[in-house]
């Protein structure tokens, strides 16, 4: 076993399944909820900004030839720096910029691999997108600096925040869940199942659970010059989102991952297994 093997399959940790939200998404209720019903529908007026803060930790072993290594990044922050243009008739254009990114310690021995690069490309990252009434995030464009930290970046993937809704009037309890199918800045093909429950709802806002499901089909796996045949690759989670429709981001969110895949790097069995944890919070 190589250095430059072990340099592939660690470049490729948080290479979590999240597919693009334009590509296929389909909204199916199961239950409209009691009570008092309404659209849901986000209206975020020209001229709004917001500066949330966005956190992530991970855990992360990778098996490969009999081996394992293992690391934890401690907690990574980055502020936001969010505002809304004009509305258009696709949506509302929104566009995001990455500052003050840092860990709470510096990581150390293999987690300095990946998060070094991680920090790097998130400093300065700019994105930008429109967003529909129905949730839906558009035209996605991300300006990075790190090749290997763009890999890891999805971790933080900025449409994992903005949530498919359906287009019937909705009550307390309410439930839908939204199928999306594309594929993934790393090339695989890529389906994400996320059942919403509509927990508390406002005049100008909502608080949904969520329970995801994620899965990758097989194929080869093309970061930035690192391949890798991915044999099986899936991903699960719950978290919690406090919405306004009147701002883009939450305000506040938690989502816990675990991720599980499976490949082969130059040829060599591997296994990464990862456990991530996001939050958004003003």
């Amino acid at each position: 076993m190589n250095a430059r093997s072990w340099m592939v399959a660690l470049g490729l940790v948080g290479s979590l399944a999240s597919a693009h939200a334009e590509d296929q998404v389909t909204v199916e209720v199961t239950s409209t909820g009691t009570g008092a019903k309404r659209v849901l529908a986000y209206a975020v007026p020209a001229g709004t900004t917001q500066a949330p803060s966005l956190g992530m930790t991970l855990k992360s072993t990778t098996q490969m030839m009999g081996q394992q290594v293992a690391f934890e990044l401690p907690e990574l922050t980055a502020k936001l720096e969010v505002s809304a243009g004009a509305p258009q008739a696709k949506g509302t254009p929104i566009s995001v910029t990455y500052s003050s990114v840092a860990f709470a310690s510096r990581p150390t021995g293999l987690g300095a691999m990946v998060g070094g690069p991680l920090e790097a490309s998130l400093q300065g990252a700019k994105a930008s997108l429109v967003l529909a009434a129905d949730g839906r995030a558009r035209d996605l464009e991300v300006k990075m600096a790190s090749a290997i930290g763009q890999d890891g970046a999805e971790a933080v993937d900025l449409e994992r925040w903005f949530v498919p809704l359906p287009t019937v009037p909705l009550g307390q309890g309410a439930v839908w869940k939204a199928h999306v199918v594309g594929t993934a800045p790393n090339g695989l093909e890529i389906t994400v199942d996320t059942t919403y429950t509509l927990t508390d709802l406002s005049e100008t806002g909502a608080t949904l659970a969520l329970v995801l499901e994620s899965a990758a089909a097989p194929g080869t796996m093309d970061t930035k010059g690192m391949k890798a045949k991915v044999t099986s690759s899936t991903t699960s989670g719950t978290g919690t989102q406090t919405l306004r429709f009147d701002r883009p981001m939450p305000l506040s969110a938690r989502l816990e991952l675990t991720s599980k895949m499976d490949l082969l790097v130059q040829g060599m069995a591997t296994t990464q297994t990862s456990e991530i944890v996001l939050t958004v919070g003003e």
